[in-house]
């Protein structure tokens, strides 16, 4: 092999371990909850359509965001939510986290739970994925987002 030859392999190989440095693995685990988040996002926007209201909509695209940008939300904001919208539905379109607690009763819905969060709103309240409240058909008047 020539000089010339040599120098464009090793650029090639260069290029190779530079793109493969790029590339993120990705766990099994990980796929199945992105295609389970964009099954949920295309069940939303359908029942959007089908109801004509426009809160499933405005939640799935939220969920369709980047899992960095989602929701963060702790159980001591969901307790002031729920003090002020008595009887409805708070929505938190990303994961409930346990720090807080839960002061009046109220029913939360969410895409993901603490495990101990879980447990402080079961204590007081009640808990449901988003999946099981566009499956129970509650009004979006009954519904709050908390961000």
């Amino acid at each position: 092999m020539s000089k010339a030859q040599v120098w464009v392999a090793k650029k090639k190989s260069f290029k190779k371990e530079k793109i493969v440095k790029r590339m993120k693995v990705v766990s099994m685990k990980e796929l199945k909850k992105k295609q389970g988040t964009k099954e949920l996002v295309r069940e939303l926007r359908k029942a959007s359509r089908e109801r004509k209201e426009k809160i499933w909509k405005d939640i799935a695209s939220r969920l369709s965001k980047p899992s960095r940008q989602m929701a963060r939300v702790n159980i001591g904001k969901i307790s002031k939510m729920a003090a002020k919208n008595k009887g409805k539905t708070l929505v938190v379109p990303g994961k409930v986290l346990a720090s807080g607690e839960l002061e009046t009763e109220a029913i939360v819905s969410a895409l993901a739970f603490s495990d101990k969060a879980r447990e402080k709103l079961a204590r007081k309240g009640k808990t449901m994925t988003i999946r099981e409240l566009v499956e129970s058909g509650e009004k979006a008047e009954k519904m709050v987002i908390v961000l």
